[in-house]
Formats: C-alpha cells, structure tokens, sequence
C-alpha cells in the first residue's frame, strides 16, 4: 500500500502526485490515482509501476481537500463519463486553470503572458448537457461504458444532462424491450421536442414493423443504419437527410457555447477571417452578424448546406462564403486573410499550422478542448514567428476534466531556436 501526497489535476481527470510512503523503491516516484484531489493526502493501491511513475487506485483519503464533497450522481466511479464530482465546482474550476498553466508552461515550455483567465464562472454544473449517447445491451441494460470497458452501466438519469433528456430517457425505457433486438446506440438531443437519434444494430433489417414503435418516442427522430439515415421525420413530417445535421459536430453546452462565441469575437477584431473547421456556422455566423466577411472551410457536407441554408435564412450570404476542403488542403494553398480562427477536432491542427506565415497571417485564435494537442500546436507557432497574447479558458463540461480553451496569437517576427521541434 501507498500514500501518496497529491498536488494537482493531470489531464485525464487523475490526481498526481508523489509517493511519500511504500516501498522504497517507489518512494518519490510521480503517481496518478483516480477520484483523488489536489492537495490531499491518500491511501492507494499501486496497479502499474513503470520507471518513470505509477498509477494507483484510491483506498483511502488520509487528510481529505477543503473542496472534497460526496458526489451527487450514484454511478459516479462506476460510469466512466465523469471523473470530477468528488471535487466542488470552484475546485474543479481552479484544478482545471492549473493543469492548463502546468501543461503549457512545462511541457510547451511556453511563456504565459498572464494567468489563465477563467471566464464565466456562473455557468451551471449539472443539466448542461443537451446531447448524450448511451448504449444499449442485449439484455435490455441502457446506459454508458462502465470506465476503460465495454460493459454498459444501466442509467436511470444523468445529473449533468438537460431535464429534457432525462425525461425522455424515463420514457424511452417503456419501449426497451422492442428494442434491443435491433438497436444499439441511442442519442438523444435536448429540445421541445427532444430529437432521438437512433443506430440499428449491424444487420439489423429496417422496415415499417421495426419504424413505427419507434415513431411513438418523439415527433423528432432519426433512425441510422450502418451510418446511413434510414429514417427521419421532424414534428412528424419525413425529412431527408439533408435537412438535418444530427450525428455532426456541434457544442452541447449551450450557455457555454455562448460565452465561448463571446469570447472568439472579442478577440478576433478584423474585418475578413478565415474560419478552419467551421461546421454548420457556429461562429462564422456570428461574426457575419457584426459585418465580417468569413470564408468557413468545413469538409463535411451536411454541416456546409446547413450552414449555408443559416446563412441565407439570417440574411447574411454576402458576408459568409463556405468552402468545402480540408483544412489541411486549404492551408497549404496560403490563400488567408489576416484573421484566422481555428476550432479542431481533438487532434489538433498540426497539418495547418504549418503554414501559417506571421508576415501575411498576424492574427490567431485557436479554439481547443484538447489540451495535449493544443499544446504542441502552439508550441509550434510560438516558434515561428507568433506570441501568445491570452488564454482563456470556459468550463464547458463540469464535472470532467475536460475544458474549452480560447488561445490568442499575433504575429511577433521572433523565431525561438527550437521552439518548434
């Protein structure tokens, strides 16, 4: 057994810190363990030890943090969505900053030009939630994986999704048994009314019997096979597929999303921009309500004639022009404006950054919620030509680890030997 004095919140949700009682041979090794908080003082389980460090298993908490309280939701530790609500919301908050500022500062060995600056701390901690997945057991078991497994955990409710969705969860429950000879995954998506997003098992014949008990859960439904829409109606009218954007990119905190678009446009001041990954429209939308011209490069065709039907809806087609390339493609064609925004998937976007050029581009704000790889990603511009002038961060998903990060760059002129590497 181990003790293990806890310092601080390393991304994936564990507390790190080191050992201070065990064998000696471990003593003073870094150590991660699961449901601990900083500054705390705990008992654990050594699971894997490799020359560098160890991760542990919580058994005990010997001198518990001030911002320790006793989580709200049942499954907590058994669920493998949150990993944070043994900590209150402020410390989970400014755990968070921390592991940002330690991540940046000693594995991107980047100058910080302040701290990190945490906006909008009202933002509530349960119900944010307005899309879920869940999965659906051949034995009738509807929930999420069970943490580093394939086992689905039952879920009544979930605290951190909209009441909308818990409530349609308590309905979709009635149908199950009809269900899960043919379904697998379901994702429900609050609203008045909810759309229900359901995936057929592979296989699985659609026809008019597998439909219509399905139609019952909601006036707004979708119906997957094999990545296909099969079926989908909106208020209980048929729809084609483009006329949806269900099963693509999009926020799901919305007051979060809010103030993240607040922030973006706050920081992005020129009168042309080029957006990279621009979905349906989120921010290029926005900025073309204050008179920017936006040229929104997405490669996925639904979210650009959603998009593009948004545009032209909210009057503002003239200001919008959506493109449809990769990223990557679009870059290497050099044809930016001076302004760029940036929004990646979790893999960052090291395939554009490339090739920026701080004499043409002066301007950057790279919106992420990865944290690793926005890291290396600014370490990069950083070391061609670029300085980071703010970070912010927006706690869009509470009781995770996870946090949406807005970086602000301009052009400086100053290569750092080496930064880059």
């Amino acid at each position: 057994m181990l003790q293990v004095k806890i310092r601080a919140l390393a991304y994936g949700g564990a507390g790190v810190g080191q050992v201070v009682a065990g064998p000696d041979a471990m003593l003073g090794k870094v150590c991660f363990v699961k449901f601990a908080a900083p500054g705390e003082l705990v008992e654990a389980q050594a699971l894997e030890e490799t020359r560098s460090f160890v991760t542990a298993s919580l058994t005990r908490v010997i001198e518990p943090s001030p911002e320790r309280r006793t989580a709200r939701c049942k499954y907590f530790g058994v669920c493998g969505g949150c990993d944070l609500q043994h900590l209150n919301i402020a410390g989970q908050r400014e755990a968070k900053r921390n592991m940002i500022e330690s991540m940046l500062t000693q594995q991107g060995k980047l100058s910080l030009p302040s701290k990190v600056i945490l906006l909008a701390p009202e933002l509530p901690e349960f119900g944010y939630r307005t899309r879920i997945g869940l999965h659906l057991a051949p034995d009738g078991r509807l929930g999420f994986y069970r943490t580093a497994s394939g086992e689905v955990v039952d879920i009544e409710q979930c605290p951190i999704a909209h009441d909308s969705i818990n409530a349609t969860l308590t309905k979709l429950r009635a149908h199950i048994g009809a269900l899960t000879s043919t379904v697998g995954g379901i994702e429900i998506e609050g609203g008045s009314p909810p759309r229900i997003r359901i995936n057929l098992l592979e296989g699985a014949q659609i026809d008019s019997n597998t439909i219509e008990p399905l139609r019952s859960l909601s006036s707004d439904l979708v119906i997957y096979s094999n990545g296909q829409v099969v079926f989908a109606q909106v208020n209980n009218t048929e729809v084609s597929e483009n006329e949806l954007a269900v099963g693509h990119f999009s926020q799901v905190n919305e007051a979060g999303n809010n103030c993240l678009v607040s922030e973006v446009l706050a920081q992005l001041q020129g009168t042309h921009v080029t957006e990279f990954y621009a979905g349906a429209g989120n921010f290029s939308l926005a900025l073309a309500r204050r008179g920017t011209h936006v040229t929104a490069i997405e490669a996925d065709d639904v979210l650009i004639n959603l998009g593009n039907r948004l545009a032209q809806t909210s009057g503002l087609s003239s200001l919008v022009r959506f493109v449809r390339s990769s990223a990557e493609k679009f870059a290497k064609r050099g044809q930016l404006n001076k302004h760029v925004l940036l929004d990646p998937p979790r893999s960052g976007a090291k395939g554009v950054v490339e090739y920026f050029d701080p004499q043409l581009t002066t301007d950057i704000v790279y919106v992420s919620c990865n944290l690793p790889s926005l890291t290396r990603d600014l370490k990069y511009l950083c070391g061609a030509g670029y300085s980071l002038c703010r970070i912010a961060a927006i706690d869009m998903f509470p009781q995770t680890h996870h946090v949406e990060i807005v970086a602000t760059l301009r052009a400086s002129n100053k290569v750092v030997p080496g930064a880059s590497t």
